[in-house]
C-alpha cells in the first residue's frame, strides 16, 4: 500500500467517524445534517480513491470507479456551500429557489459524469466548466465565512467561524497547487483533497471541542434562546459599558450591535443623566438585598431616532465564584401597547365616551383640586350648569343618532371658547358644567355666559338638515354659595331651573330666595 492510499484510508475513516459524531450531537439541528451529509460524501470520495490508489491508477482504471469518484467531488462542492450558507446563518436559505441555485449545477455534473462520458459522448467543455464551478463555489464558501466572522458579534460564533474558513483555505490552496500550480513545473503528484479535507476535519474537531461547534449544550442552547428572544437583553460591565446585545434590542433601538457594545448603557435611557439604572446604583441596591435580582422596574428606552419607549426592566447581576458582581444583565420588555391600553382604560374611567370631555368623576376631582388652589389664594370660581332646551324633543323626532352628533358639537364649540385653564364636563344626557378658576370681576363671568349662548343657538348643520337649539345656565360663585361640590352643584341646577322658568336661552346667578322657591 503506497503512502498516498495511506492517506485517502485515513481521511475516509476520519471523515467517516466526524461525520458520524456531529450527527449524534443533535439530530435535529440542520447544520448538524447538512455537515453529516458532507462528511458523508467526502468519506465516499476518500474511499474510491483509496480504491483507485490501491489497486488502479487514474489512467487505466475501471470507468465506475472513476465516475464515482468524479460524482463524489461535485457532489461534496455542492455540500461545502450549503453548509456555509447554513453555518454564516443567510438570509438566502429562506427562499426555496437558493436550493435550485446550490444543486442545479451538481445534478448537471453527476449527469454528465454518470451518463454521457460512459456513453462515449464526451464533451471537452465540462472538464473546464467543472473546474470553474469547483473552484468558484468554495472561494465563494471561503469568502462568505469570512465575512460573517467579521460581522458575528458572539465570540463563540466568530472563533468557529475563524477556523472554519482556516480549514476551507487549506483545501483550496492544496487543489491549487497540486493540479494548477505544480503541472506547471513539470512536477505531477496525486491530488491531495481529501487529505486537505483531513486537515480541516481536525480543525473542525478543535472547533467542536473548544467552542462547542455542533454540540447542543445548556450553553448555547441559552445562546440561541437570548439570540431569538423578542426581549432586548443587554450584558453590562462593572464600569457601565455594554459588552453585548440581543437582536431584540437592535431592533427595537434601532442600533446596530457594534453601535451599542463598547458604549455606557445610560446611552439607551431616555434621560442622559439618569443614574437610577447604572451599575454602580444596581450593584449597591441589589448587594443589601436578599435576592440578586430586580424585576418589574418601570422606565423609559431611548431608540436611535429618539423615540421614547417605555419598558418593564429586569435586572440581575453577575457574580464570579467569590460572590463578587461581575456585571449587569438588563432584560427589557416593550409595553408600549400595555401602556397605551392603560391610558385608554383611564380616559375611559374620566371621560364621557360620546364627546370626549371629563365625565362626572373626573369633573369632582378637578374641581376639588380648583378649590384647594382658590382657597389657598383667596380667589372665587365660577361653576356653570348647562341644560340644552327642549334636547328631549329633538331625541323622539330624529332620533338618537342626530341627537349624539348635537351633542359632540355643542361640546365642541363650548371648547373652543374655554381658556386652557377652565375646564368642561359633560354630566349626563344633555348637561354640561363649566368650571371657571380666578374670577375677578363678575364682568368677565357674564361675557362667557353670555359667548356660550351666542354659540349654542347659531345654526347646526347635518348635511341637508338644519337644527336650531338654546340652552339654559345656571351660576354660582366659590365661595359665596358654598365650599363643596355637592352644595354648588345642586345650587346651580337651582338657578338653571329658573333660567328655564324665564323663557330658556338665558343665564341666572343663583340668589338666596331661589331655594325657597324651588
Amino acid at each position: 500500500m503506497g503512502i498516498f492510499a495511506l492517506l485517502s484510508l485515513l481521511s475516509f475513516v476520519v471523515v467517516f467517524i466526524l461525520g458520524n459524531f456531529v450527527f449524534y450531537q443533535d439530530r435535529k439541528n440542520p447544520l448538524n445534517r447538512i455537515a453529516t451529509v458532507l462528511c458523508l460524501s467526502l468519506a465516499g470520495w476518500s474511499f474510491v480513491e483509496f480504491e483507485l490508489r490501491l489497486a488502479h491508477n487514474f489512467e487505466t482504471s475501471y470507468y465506475p470507479w472513476m465516475a464515482s469518484y468524479h460524482i463524489f467531488r461535485v457532489m461534496t462542492v455542492a455540500f461545502v456551500l450549503h453548509y456555509i450558507l447554513l453555518f454564516t446563518e443567510a438570509k438566502l436559505l429562506k427562499n426555496k429557489f437558493a436550493y435550485i441555485l446550490i444543486y442545479t449545477p451538481t445534478l448537471i455534473f453527476v449527469f454528465y459524469h454518470a451518463v454521457i462520458e460512459p456513453s462515449g459522448k464526451y464533451v471537452s467543455i465540462f472538464v473546464p466548466l467543472i473546474r470553474i464551478w469547483a473552484y468558484g463555489t468554495l472561494f465563494l464558501s471561503i469568502y462568505l465565512c469570512f465575512i460573517y466572522y467579521l460581522k458575528v458579534n458572539n465570540r463563540r460564533k466568530k472563533r468557529q467561524a475563524k477556523y472554519t474558513s482556516i480549514g476551507f483555505s487549506i483545501v483550496v490552496v492544496t487543489n491549487l497547487i497540486t493540479e494548477s500550480l505544480l503541472p506547471l513545473f513539470q512536477i505531477r503528484i496525486p491530488n491531495l483533497t481529501t487529505t486537505a479535507f483531513t486537515f480541516t476535519t481536525a480543525l473542525v474537531a478543535y472547533a467542536i471541542r473548544r467552542y462547542r461547534l455542533f454540540i447542543l449544550t445548556p450553553v448555547t442552547a441559552a445562546e440561541n434562546i437570548i439570540s431569538i428572544m423578542s426581549d432586548s437583553l443587554f450584558l453590562v460591565d462593572a464600569r457601565g459599558r455594554i459588552t453585548s446585545v440581543n437582536r431584540g434590542a437592535s431592533k427595537l433601538l434601532g442600533y446596530k450591535a457594534n453601535e451599542l457594545i463598547g458604549k455606557p448603557m445610560q446611552i439607551i435611557f431616555s434621560e442622559e443623566k439618569n443614574e437610577t439604572f447604572s451599575p454602580r446604583k444596581m450593584f449597591e441596591k441589589i448587594a443589601n438585598m436578599k435576592t440578586n435580582a430586580l424585576s418589574e422596574v418601570e422606565t423609559v428606552f431611548k431608540a436611535k431616532d429618539g423615540k421614547r419607549i417605555p419598558i418593564s426592566l429586569s435586572i440581575s447581576v453577575m457574580r464570579n465564584e467569590d460572590d463578587e458582581p461581575q456585571g449587569i444583565i438588563y432584560i427589557g420588555r416593550d409595553i408600549t401597547e400595555r401602556k397605551r391600553e392603560e391610558e385608554l382604560i383611564k380616559h375611559m374611567a374620566t371621560h364621557d365616551s360620546l364627546t370626549g370631555l371629563p365625565n362626572r368623576v373626573m369633573f369632582n376631582d378637578r374641581f376639588a383640586l380648583v378649590m384647594a388652589q382658590a382657597r389657598r389664594n383667596q380667589q372665587k370660581i365660577a361653576l356653570m350648569f348647562l341644560d340644552l332646551d327642549q334636547f328631549k324633543d329633538i331625541n323622539d323626532t330624529l332620533g338618537h343618532e342626530a341627537g349624539d352628533r348635537l351633542l359632540k358639537e355643542v361640546a365642541d364649540r363650548l371648547s373652543q371658547l374655554l381658556r386652557k385653564s377652565d375646564t368642561i364636563a359633560r354630566m349626563g344626557g344633555d348637561e354640561f358644567v363649566i368650571l371657571l378658576p380666578g374670577i375677578t370681576r363678575m364682568e368677565d363671568v357674564d361675557k362667557v355666559a353670555k359667548k356660550i349662548l351666542d354659540a349654542v343657538q347659531k345654526t347646526f348643520a347635518f348635511g341637508d338638515r338644519k337644527l336650531h337649539i338654546t340652552t339654559s345656565i345656571g351660576i354660582v360663585i366659590y365661595s359665596d354659595d358654598g365650599e363643596d361640590t355637592g352644595t354648588l352643584l345642586k345650587k346651580a341646577d337651582i338657578a338653571m331651573y329658573k333660567a328655564k322658568r324665564h323663557g330658556r336661552n338665558n343665564y341666572q346667578y343663583y340668589v338666596r330666595d331661589m331655594k325657597a322657591e324651588s
